[in-house]
């Protein structure tokens, strides 16, 4: 054992002094052979560089693993790096969901669409799977009502009682179309919001049916007008909607993804209405209405939150009360941006309970010449005809103090003031005339408020309110103005303050 120790141990000896003895006498050598290798791998490798392209080719805008190829530029030759695999769990995990993706969302989305966007389609489909379902649940009565007391005898007249009910239910809403299809655009996320509470309201009435069999056509007819009303609503205020959401010139790509959108959520809430069909007794109102009330809570809210994501750039009736309710209490240092306007404005009541309303100021209500012929004693003659005379507006204006039966109802009628001022506008007026006329109606609206908290307004006190506004309108920079409005998000493009009615043109006749 010791012999064997000394012989490996004399060997290792020779073997490091030989070792040592060449590393001393060839330094110089092999430094220089290890430069010349690292100089020559670096000059190989820019070479190869020179003469490689590597592309990396994706199978589609949203697919994060590419399949990559390297090419030599020389020789043409084509070598796989990496490749797509389309049978992992988890590639089959991305191209379902690619899959949805795209049926579902636009292309390019979330750069394609603008903010909100995906928030109102879950909510606007929620609200339609719960409307569907309830829908189906009342067509089903409405079969129930109209075969309890059908006989072999009136099958006939049941089918034309049918037809008639929508035949009624499509007349009215041609009529609401005709009468109020200007103001769709005004309000777009009331309009919406109403027409799905007018739905909800309708698919109870056709509940009623059950009770009242022998009033079926009266019934049904009514609720067909309220099923079609809302039809009409949301299809106008949706090819608005998309417009909003639209930043690639994608209208059509967005309108497509929505029907897509609403034709799967109708998927779900038929088999939804068709498995509480199989749990309730849908002959019984009792057992339907705690049903549909949940739905409807569902609906109503999800109806909401859709339309409260809508930021609608273009100024009405409540947006601009707002605006210059927050301009002119910040000493005109502030201006609401369109966000904020939209997110302090109230959609889901109607005008008459809606105190954010601006009630006090009347475009169009008066024509020049009743307004003219009526006042007394020509007070407003004089007035009337000194404005028409200026080149530099659009519009003319009068006060009109309310009678003693209007002022008791001023703080829900007339936003608490005892006073009205009317407006007309010159039948060549633009929209930013329709501004103008409206930011001098609150200067004037100022200075008769302030009267009016300090005691009675008569007409020495309306006369000097209205000398006070016109000065400090001239005074105004109207452009500056504007470029602030449009600073903050607005587009002036449209103004819905004037309805268009009662307006003016002046001929000045020599004879």
């Amino acid at each position: 054992m010791n012999q064997q120790f000394n012989l490996k141990s004399s060997f290792y000896e020779n073997f490091n002094s030989s070792r040592s003895f060449s590393s001393s006498n060839n330094v110089p050598d092999n430094n220089e052979s290890i430069v010349k290798e690292v100089k020559a791998d670096q000059q190989l490798k820019q070479q190869m560089m020179k003469h490689r392209i590597i592309i990396h080719t994706f199978p589609n805008d949203k697919d994060p693993s590419p399949n990559t190829i390297e090419i030599d530029k020389d020789t043409g030759k084509v070598q796989m790096i990496s490749k797509n695999d389309k049978i992992s769990v988890q590639m089959v995990k991305n191209k379902t969901y690619y899959a949805l993706f795209e049926t579902f969302l636009p292309a390019g989305y979330p750069n394609s669409v603008g903010d909100g966007y995906l928030k109102f389609a879950m909510y606007n489909n929620l609200s339609s799977l719960c409307i569907t379902a309830m829908s189906f649940l009342s067509a089903q009565s409405l079969f129930v009502a109209i075969g309890s007391t059908m006989t072999q005898a009136n099958i006939a007249a049941a089918a034309y009682t049918w037809v008639l009910k929508d035949g009624i239910g499509q007349l009215g809403a041609i009529l609401f179309a005709s009468r109020y299809g200007r103001n769709f655009d005004e309000d777009i996320k009331k309009w919406r919001f109403m027409a799905m509470v007018a739905l909800n309201i309708s698919i109870y009435i056709e509940i009623l049916t059950l009770k009242f069999p022998n009033h079926f056509l009266a019934l049904a007819s009514t609720a067909n007008i309220g099923k079609n009303i809302c039809f009409l609503l949301s299809a106008a205020s949706r090819a608005s909607i998309n417009v909003q959401f639209a930043k690639r010139n994608n209208i059509g790509d967005i309108s497509g993804k929505s029907v897509s959108q609403f034709t799967a959520s109708t998927l779900v809430g038929v088999s939804i209405g068709l498995l509480l069909s199989k749990m309730i007794d849908i002959t019984s109102i009792s057992q339907l209405y705690p049903v549909f009330l949940i739905l409807t809570v569902m609906n109503i809210t999800t109806s909401y939150y859709a339309s409260k994501v809508i930021d609608e750039v273009y100024l009405n009736n409540q947006r601009a009360f707002l605006l210059f309710n927050e301009y002119f209490e910040s000493n005109k240092q502030r201006i609401l941006s369109c966000a904020e306007a939209n997110n302090k404005e109230v959609f889901y009541l109607p005008n008459a309970f809606n105190l954010m309303n601006c009630k006090f100021i009347k475009f169009g209500h008066h024509t020049i010449g009743k307004v003219i012929a009526t006042s007394k004693p020509h007070y407003y003659t004089k007035s009337v005809i000194l404005q028409l005379e200026k080149n530099d507006r659009n519009f003319v204006y009068h006060v009109q103090l309310l009678n003693r039966p209007a002022r008791k109802l001023k703080y829900f009628a007339n936003n608490n003031r005892i006073y009205q001022i009317h407006l007309n506008m010159s039948k060549n007026a633009t929209n930013f005339d329709i501004m103008k006329a409206y930011y001098f109606s609150r200067l004037l609206d100022q200075e008769l408020y302030k009267k009016q908290l300090d005691g009675k307004i008569d007409t020495n006190k309306i006369e000097q309110s209205i000398k006070a506004a016109e000065i400090e309108f001239q005074q105004t920079n109207f452009n500056e103005f504007e470029q602030n409005l449009k600073k903050n998000g607005w587009s002036l493009d449209y103004i819905y303050l004037d309805p268009k009615k009662n307006r003016y043109s002046v001929e000045n006749i020599i004879s």
